[in-house]
Order: C-alpha cells, then sequence, then structure tokens
C-alpha cells in the first residue's frame, strides 16, 4: 500500500464503534490520569480534549477478558516480539480489524528517510524508504479468525466493556515539545472491575478500542508516534498505516500525515486498536493533531445478564 489510496478521501458517514449484545449503560465523564503516573482510569463518555488544548483526552472502549480465552496470556512459538502481515490492510465488517494470518515476526521494520520506523502499509521507495525485513512466518499467537472477532466485539460469556479516558499533556520542553503525549507505562484501566483481576495483581487480559476524528491542516506537519506493547493497529479512513501487531514487544511506528494524500482542511477518521495480552501492558501515543474521540450514544455490556 502506498500513500496514494488516502488520496481525496474524507470521513463519510461511519458507524460509530459498531456495538452489539449491549445491556447496561455507561454514564459519566471520564477521568483517567494520562500523565505517565498512573493506571489511566477512567468510565464515562468524555469526548475530546475536554476543551482545552493544552491536554488531549481521548476515551475509547475497553474490553475484559478471561485469561483462558485461546489469544491471551500466551507467548508466540517465535517467542514475545514484533509481529506484522497478519491482518487485513481494511477494516471488516462494522469497522473491526480483520485477522488473515500468514504474517511474522520482524527482524527491521520499513524506516522513512528520516530514519524512522513506519508500516509496511505507508513504504513508498519513491519517498526514500526502506522495506521491512521479516523473519519467520508466525501468527503472533492469534489462533484464529474466530477467536480474533471477539477482540474487539461485545460477547456474551466471552468478555465484558466499559468506557476508558487517557490524557496526556502537550510537551513545553524536550524531544516532543509542542506535541502531546499520552504515556501511561502502567496501563491497567480496569483492575478490580468487570471479570476481575484473576488473582493476579492487575486485569491484564483486555483489549482497547478509540475512534477519533481530526481535521487535516497541511501547515502543521501533522505527524502521530504509537509505541506498542501489546498488541497496536491503527487505521485512516479504514486503512491500515500501523502494524504493531505482537505480544511483550516495544516497536513503535509513525504516521505521517502530509504524506498520505489528504486534502487541506478535510476531517479525517482513525481507528485505534490496543491490547493486553501477557506481562505489562502500556499505552504510549504521541501528536500534534488535537483529536476529537467519536464516542457514543452506546450502551455496553457490563454484565452477562
Amino acid at each position: 500500500m502506498t500513500s496514494s489510496r488516502f488520496a481525496g478521501l474524507a470521513c463519510g458517514a461511519v458507524a460509530l464503534l459498531g456495538l452489539a449484545l449491549c445491556t447496561q449503560a455507561a454514564h459519566g465523564a471520564g477521568n483517567g490520569n494520562g500523565n505517565g503516573n498512573g493506571n489511566g482510569n477512567g468510565n464515562g463518555n468524555g469526548n475530546g480534549n475536554g476543551g482545552s488544548t493544552d491536554v488531549l483526552e481521548l476515551t475509547g472502549v475497553v474490553r475484559d477478558f478471561m485469561k483462558d480465552h485461546p489469544d491471551f496470556d500466551v507467548v508466540p512459538p517465535d517467542g514475545y516480539g514484533h509481529y506484522m502481515w497478519n491482518l487485513a490492510t481494511e477494516l471488516g465488517d462494522g469497522y473491526k480489524p480483520v485477522f488473515v494470518g500468514g504474517g511474522a515476526k520482524v527482524t527491521s521494520d520499513a524506516h522513512d528517510i528520516q530514519g524512522r520506523p513506519i508500516s509496511w502499509t505507508i513504504y513508498d521507495p519513491d519517498l526514500g524508504d526502506t522495506p521491512a525485513v521479516p523473519d519467520g512466518p508466525d501468527n503472533g499467537s492469534i489462533n484464529s479468525a474466530e477467536t480474533f472477532n471477539e477482540w474487539f466485539r461485545d460477547s456474551v460469556g466471552v468478555n465484558m466493556s466499559t468506557l476508558v479516558t487517557v490524557s496526556g499533556p502537550m510537551r513545553t520542553e524536550g524531544q516532543y515539545t509542542g506535541m502531546y503525549e499520552i504515556n501511561i507505562p502502567q496501563f491497567y484501566p480496569i483492575d478490580g472491575m468487570l471479570q476481575g483481576n484473576e488473582g493476579e495483581t492487575h486485569n491484564r487480559y483486555f483489549t482497547y478500542e478509540i475512534v477519533a476524528d481530526f481535521t487535516y491542516d497541511a501547515s502543521e506537519d501533522q505527524k502521530v508516534l504509537f509505541k506498542a506493547d501489546d498488541d497496536v493497529w491503527v487505521f485512516l479512513e479504514g486503512q491500515l498505516v500501523a502494524d504493531l501487531g505482537g505480544v511483550n514487544g516495544s516497536p513503535e511506528q509513525w504516521v505521517d500525515m502530509d504524506r498520505m494524500g489528504l486534502t487541506d482542511g478535510e476531517t479525517y477518521r482513525m481507528h485505534f486498536f490496543k491490547t493486553d495480552r501477557s506481562g505489562i501492558a502500556r499505552f504510549h501515543l504521541i501528536t500534534n493533531i488535537p483529536f476529537e474521540s467519536v464516542t457514543g450514544p452506546i450502551t455496553l455490556l457490563a454484565s452477562f445478564d
């Protein structure tokens, strides 16, 4: 996939989070602590950046799984690390990611001409990019399309869900001056909630889905850096632009909006998908884009009743 596939795309009428099988409404403003010193806990229907340009807030759906789910509490055959090429490059039904398999552990990521890691899906040799290098084939401990389909959909008897807000300030000094940084090194937003901790210190087997809109400004050098632990996948207008699959890896990828073929002043939609399937969970996003979360009105599967 090259950047040309995004030419002229604008955010159209898109279903919000495509939730089904819902029984309980969630209310209240999110109270996530996204400054890197907490668990990022929050339950609510918070929207956008809370009216402040100094803090970025994003609200999405956390789905809690039991550790005996076949895709959780796992070690890939090739060991912990970064895995790519396992998802379809376009979102499927309900604007959810689609597992196709046939992926591999990553020896080396693709890089842009500045040496920044990027997804293989936006690699473009005409822009001076270098390609990704795969290792041996491996699905990254994703058992099947059927089990993967449960990750970001409410499913009675399989998962439970709630809204969670994360937030982070705009940096005024250092490497990311002028950019928002949501950095939560211990990201356990549902400790003691939903299906519980299962005897562990944290409730660590969950997925997180955020839908957010932004207006492309060609004068602002808009970009996003995603750092993953565990899986992170990001889609722009339904197209895969960050492929950070894997368990207990710490890969990162940049998405530079200026190379996406976007139209200045148009509004676009991004879907963020994250998991914690084993070990330490971390949420880390850096951007100079004032995203606005898209959350509702929706209801959530907060019980099996």
